[in-house]
């Protein structure tokens, strides 16, 4: 299984198709992942990449603009853990106060490129609260919890379907309607998100009992919508649309963490070895993953067309997958 790890962890590096921006959607995952296999691999060349590319955008400027919501927050939060250095702390909380100084959409979610545009996308779900809960472990102040919580759910209230409990892909305060359809991988980014936070999160903060009552809810919905060779459709309720691989490592990561933390029961322990399944017959000899493209909401047709490629937000989700699989499995 570290073989594997290895062999995704230099996919997620050495390939000439994706150049890491300063930064990308998707890219705080592969991030996270590559940390992980510095560890579990015993690999530092993980980390100098990581740390190369963290310490490029420290460099680039002294203060934070909108552009910058998407940098890799907990990333910054485990290089201060594991080396120490201020500097990684210090672009953490800066991060943490960038997201919530952003303005607030009508219906409280935070519009989080004000200078862009009114949109409030799924994703965040993933990188946001799981920050704000790193920030107050490391700096003991529990306001950072509740932040994590009460942001958690804005997101959650605005992109909720209201017809079965899954997310759509963003929400238009200038339109106040939904944009774009359930879009799979977003499931997997709130999902994964959520998993993060709710395993952080200390029992009697408010709003975490209803955090945790959506999530079982989005769970047993995927669950559901999972096909017969474990994975998921790119639109979650449209089956004439492709099956889309990243899918299947987001939510076996987000099982695997939430059994093991008592979130989910074991109802869900055969979406998942399904789910694994189709993890491992989708990573190709050399240690990659094909995904769809970086996906704009839109209709159908649009996500249907997206071609396939190899991105950190593939690398990234197979990466966590990995590793949940081996702390399943014991100790790493």
């Amino acid at each position: 299984m570290r073989d594997l790890m290895t062999r995704v962890a230099d996919a997620a590096i050495y390939y000439p198709e994706y150049q890491y921006k300063v930064w990308g959607y998707g890219e705080w995952i592969a991030l996270e992942g590559l940390l992980a296999a510095a560890r579990i691999c015993g690999n530092p060349r993980y980390l100098g990449f990581v740390e190369g590319l963290v310490a490029g955008w420290i460099s680039k400027r002294e203060h934070l603009i909108p552009a910058d919501h998407v940098a890799p927050g907990v990333v910054l939060t485990e290089l201060y853990g594991l080396t120490g250095r201020e500097i990684y702390l210090q672009r953490a909380l800066a991060l943490g106060g960038l997201l919530l100084d952003s303005p607030r959409s009508s219906r409280g979610a935070r519009l989080l490129r004000p200078d862009a545009n009114q949109h409030v996308y799924v994703d965040c779900l993933y990188s946001d609260p799981p920050l704000f809960c790193r920030l107050a472990h490391v700096t003991g102040d529990g306001s950072w919890f509740e932040q994590a919580a009460e942001y958690a759910l804005e997101f959650w209230n605005v992109l909720v379907d209201a017809r079965v409990p899954l997310l759509y892909h963003g929400y238009s305060d200038a339109s106040g309607a939904h944009i774009g359809l359930l879009w799979g991988r977003g499931a997997g980014w709130a999902l994964l998100g959520l998993a993060d936070t709710l395993t952080d999160l200390p029992a009697g903060i408010k709003g975490r009992d209803t955090l945790l009552s959506n999530f079982r809810s989005m769970a047993a919905a995927l669950r559901d919508l999972q096909d017969d060779n474990g994975d998921w459709h790119t639109v979650l309720d449209h089956p004439e649309t492709y099956l889309e691989s990243s899918i299947a490592f987001f939510v076996y990561a987000a099982f695997r963490k939430a059994m093991r933390a008592g979130l989910l029961d074991s109802t869900f322990e055969e979406c998942a070895r399904r789910s694994w399944g189709a993890c491992t017959r989708s990573i190709s000899e050399g240690g990659q993953i094909l995904v769809s493209e970086a996906t704009p909401e839109g209709d159908v047709a649009l996500y249907q067309s997206l071609r396939l490629g190899v991105y950190p937000w593939g690398q990234g989700p197979a990466l966590r997958a990995i590793e949940e699989h081996l702390k399943t499995s014991g100790p790493v």
